[in-house]
């Protein structure tokens, strides 16, 4: 069993002061469907595609953003993981290791 900070997790983020517009760039560059908000290493929240596309891209995305229920440090194996994810009806987690976000 490996942790999953040794998995790929979406990386991809944006500050919450970045617009709509930024966000959705930083997605398509990263080819995934959600961006974190992160200020500085503290994740406060993700940006999915779908509100993206119903947002006005000048808008800061952090008046778009949705929390997350499931936090997780990045030593988690990935069955444990995969059931609090599970457990938790939750397809996205706030994943950090030393504090610091990191997918």
């Amino acid at each position: 069993m490996r942790p999953i900070k040794d998995i790929s997790l979406n990386t991809a983020q944006v500050s919450p002061d970045a617009t709509v517009l930024d966000a959705i760039q930083t997605m398509d560059v990263a080819t995934v469907d959600a961006v974190a908000i992160v200020d500085g290493t503290e994740f406060l929240g993700l940006l999915t595609q779908e509100a993206a596309i119903l947002a006005d891209t000048a808008d800061a995305v952090r008046d778009h953003m949705r929390g997350v229920s499931v936090y997780l440090d990045g030593s988690t194996m990935t069955r444990s993981a995969a059931k609090a994810l599970v457990n938790a009806k939750s397809d996205d987690a706030d994943v950090t290791l030393g504090g610091k976000f990191i997918g």
